[in-house]
């Protein structure tokens, strides 16, 4: 059966075309083969309208070794936020609190991990970014990581009374300075040879 739309071969089964996603017809093509379209998608179809830069395709190679350290910790980061951070146990009950209970304000390093994880998910995924960057690459994970690491520093130390740390704190503290590292490492290292 070939598509109506694009001219491409498909399964007798297939409802739609795997090429351009038009309807397939109900019944077989008996168009002969000079009669049928090329088999190269025209200029109004879905997949010739889109230029290669704009598709987005995962590739995980576009990361850097830094993307994807600060990366892989700045994710860590954000599930320690949803873990025990602070917890006590009294004759055999246990209470425990997630950062974002014992501290409102961890809310904006949630969302900062959050915006950055999905920002180098898309610089995997295409090519150039849709839209021009306020600012570069490496500046704004600098920032966003130093933010990150800074806020869950500051909750760390402020453990509530009575209660200790629990694992979601020392993974979020862990997490937030290895997703830091990599920017902050040559900073010093350039600073301190000049």
């Amino acid at each position: 059966m070939f598509c109506t739309s694009c001219g491409t071969e498909a399964s007798s089964v297939a409802a739609f075309c795997p090429n351009c996603g038009e309807a397939m017809p109900t019944k077989t093509s008996t168009t002969p083969e000079s009669a049928r379209p090329a088999t190269s998608a025209p200029a109004s179809s879905p997949a010739a309208s889109v230029s290669p830069a704009i598709r987005f395709h995962l590739d995980l190679g576009r990361w850097s070794q830094t993307d994807r350290i600060s990366g892989g910790a700045t994710l860590v980061l954000f599930i320690s936020f949803f873990l025990p951070w602070f917890g006590v146990n009294l004759y055999g009950a246990t209470y425990s609190e997630n950062g974002l209970d014992a501290h409102g304000y961890l809310y904006i390093p949630l969302l900062v991990s959050l915006a950055t994880v999905l920002y180098l998910i898309a610089r995997a995924g295409w090519q150039e970014l849709p839209g021009k960057m306020p600012f570069a690459h490496s500046p704004m994970l600098f920032v966003a990581t130093t933010v990150d690491v800074v806020l869950v520093f500051i909750a760390f130390l402020l453990k509530p009374s009575g209660l200790g740390w629990e694992v979601g704190a020392f993974l979020a503290l862990i997490a937030g300075v290895v997703a830091v590292l990599p920017f902050a490492v040559p900073i010093y290292r350039a600073r301190s040879h000049s």
